[in-house]
């Protein structure tokens, strides 16, 4: 007979054993770092970014940034104007942050047109402009595929701090 004492140490014993399977682990990934705008230096030209860019012309920031603080930087999803060849469209943030979890090729500026921006390079930096070579992916059914590679220019003025690994 079995009573409510050896049930409790049969589920605890399950659990346990269920718990250090090796398929059970995971491990969060991070490698997000951030530079505000006015701090940005000439050592980022060449590396894979992404641009965070301003709610409003006071959303400014400056100082050291802890990777605390980037989750709370990201937590809002501004809405841009880019300029390309063939015109103007509006993107959104697309910043996907998870309690363990943040790692910079799943940040992404999204389209209502279906368009997303995967892969930002930071080409050259003026005094005025960041010059960014993006790839574009465009939806086609429920998959995105490559569409185009695009250098635009972007205001420094519209942008608060720079994601990097």
């Amino acid at each position: 007979m079995i009573t409510i004492n050896g049930i409790w140490i049969k589920v605890i014993v399950t659990l346990s054993i269920i718990s250090y399977s090796p398929g059970s682990y995971s491990q969060g990934a991070w490698n997000l770092k951030y530079t505000p705008i006015d701090q940005l230096g000439k050592e980022l030209v060449g590396s894979e970014v992404r641009i965070d860019f301003k709610s409003s012309i006071n959303d400014t920031l400056s100082g050291v940034v802890s990777p605390i603080s980037i989750r709370k930087l990201l937590s809002n999803n501004d809405t841009v104007h880019l300029t390309f060849d063939h015109g103007r469209e509006i993107f959104i943030e697309n910043w996907k942050l998870y309690p363990d979890h943040g790692v910079l090729n799943e940040q992404e500026l999204v389209n209502l047109n279906g368009s997303v921006i995967r892969e930002q390079i930071l080409e050259s930096i003026s005094k005025n402009v960041l010059t960014i070579r993006v790839k574009i992916f465009r939806k086609n059914r429920n998959e995105y595929e490559f569409d185009s590679e695009e250098e635009i220019n972007i205001e420094r003025n519209i942008v608060k701090g720079i994601i990097y690994k």
